[in-house]
């Protein structure tokens, strides 16, 4: 089977303001595969018979009258793409144009660089790590029965420091917050990650209520805005808020809500209680006891797998905009502290082979996800303008391993089964296209 697949395109904006509401965009288009720039295309804006052309150097420029405004954008050799701007703005804007090139469906996407191993597999195993601005952490272990320990390096994998996690059972794994602060997660208790006398150590623990209540939630810190996403529901529902530093004061952003399951849920949720309470009940008859068992694994399915949110939401920041990857909505919105300024359609297959995991690069500011195919898992670039995704990398590790990949500074960072060793894992690092 074929399908359309076009060549991304990049399109640079930069907006110059005029006299009351007009404005003059300049702007360049470039193949994004290539890097080269593209002549020809054409630059008009809807409803009026105002447009231009791309020079032989990609270039253009074009006089916006009044807001809102929306741009086509087409070429003979790309599928057309439109740009919506609502308001006057400087923001430098990136737009993907999808070519009309017949492919096939399963995309070979090869690398030209190779993967470096930052572990060694024949002598430990990698349960999780973070990355930081500066620095890598990670967990790793030497045998079922032997202590853990907690490894910091810098980005190149060399170890700078570690830290036995001496007789700790039940350790869950790591997670960067929204501040940068690294926690260890174990069952009972979450440890903040620091230095005591320049050493690394836990240097503080908080409870797991206070850590998924509080610090998990937080998803963005922003000029003098601290954006956190709560999950309600059984994470049907997520809220958006913002909470202004200098006011101390919090707003709703945003409400995103399954209202078909919700519904399911209100009708569901007395049988569900009603199973919680037969969970440690105990009869006499072997019948009422497969009665009582069952109506508790019922309750347990609804709760734990069928009412969970199955497609996730993403906060992020560019300059002074918040970028919210709406994935329930098929759309990114763009908020200007607490105004929505613009949005974007989702234009990425969001079916079976799409593993609902959205990556963002904090150094070059660019959003990714990820999808598995026979090779593993393939990463797509998203263009934030278009909604419209590429396919750039190929990493070579099992699709159960999707969790454990992170992009930055345009290197992707991922888990892969050890060789011949399956039961270990190696981490390794390797430049994207």
């Amino acid at each position: 089977m074929k399908t359309n697949l076009c060549l991304l395109t990049i399109l640079c904006f930069t907006v110059v303001g005029s006299v009351q509401a007009q404005q003059l965009i300049e702007g360049q288009v470039n193949d994004l595969r290539t890097g080269q720039p593209i002549a020809g295309v054409n630059i008009n804006l809807l409803g009026s018979e105002l447009g231009t052309t791309t020079d032989a150097n990609g270039l253009f420029t074009l006089n916006i009258p009044s807001f809102p405004a929306a741009l086509q954008i087409s070429h003979i050799g790309y599928r057309s793409s439109t740009l919506e701007l609502s308001s006057p703005t400087d923001t430098f804007q990136l737009v993907f144009l999808v070519s009309k090139v017949n492919v096939l469906e399963e995309v070979v996407v090869s690398s030209s660089s190779e993967a470096t191993p930052l572990s060694d597999e024949r002598e430990c195993s990698i349960l999780d790590f973070e990355i930081t601005d500066q620095h890598l952490y990670w967990i790793e272990h030497y045998g079922t029965f032997s202590d853990k320990y907690l490894v910091k390096a810098d980005l190149e994998g060399q170890k700078l420091d570690s830290f036995r996690l001496q007789k700790m059972r039940k350790v869950q794994g790591l997670y960067r917050s929204c501040n940068q602060v690294v926690y260890l997660q174990t069952q009972s208790k979450v440890y903040e990650i620091g230095s005591s006398e320049g050493e690394l150590d836990l240097v503080d623990f908080v409870s797991v209520d206070t850590f998924e209540n509080f610090i998990k939630p937080c998803k963005l810190l922003q000029d003098n805005s601290i954006y956190y996403l709560f999950s309600s529901s059984s994470g049907m529902i997520k809220k958006v808020s913002r909470y202004d530093l200098a006011s101390s004061s919090a707003e709703l952003l945003k409400t995103i809500a399954d209202e078909r399951h919700l519904a399911q849920l209100r009708e569901d949720v007395g049988y569900m209680r009603s199973g919680q309470r037969v969970s440690s009940m105990e009869a006499n008859n072997f019948v009422e006891n497969g009665i009582y068992r069952h109506h508790q694994q019922d309750s347990d399915f609804l709760l734990q797998v069928y009412y969970k949110s199955k497609v996730p939401v993403y906060l992020y920041g560019i300059s002074n905009e918040v970028v919210l990857v709406n994935n329930p909505e098929q759309r990114i919105e763009f908020y200007d502290v607490n105004e929505l300024i613009k949005t974007v359609a989702i234009e990425y297959p969001t079916d079976k082979k799409w593993l609902k995991r959205v990556l963002w690069d904090a150094k070059t500011k660019s959003l990714y996800t990820l999808f598995k195919n026979t090779k593993g898992i393939q990463v797509h670039r998203v263009d934030l303008q278009s909604g419209q995704t590429m396919p750039v990398f190929q990493v070579d590790t099992n699709p159960g391993q999707y969790e454990e990949i992170e992009i930055q500074n345009d290197y992707i960072y991922f888990l892969k089964d050890g060789g011949k060793n399956q039961s270990r894992n190696e981490l390794l690092k390797q430049r994207l296209n």
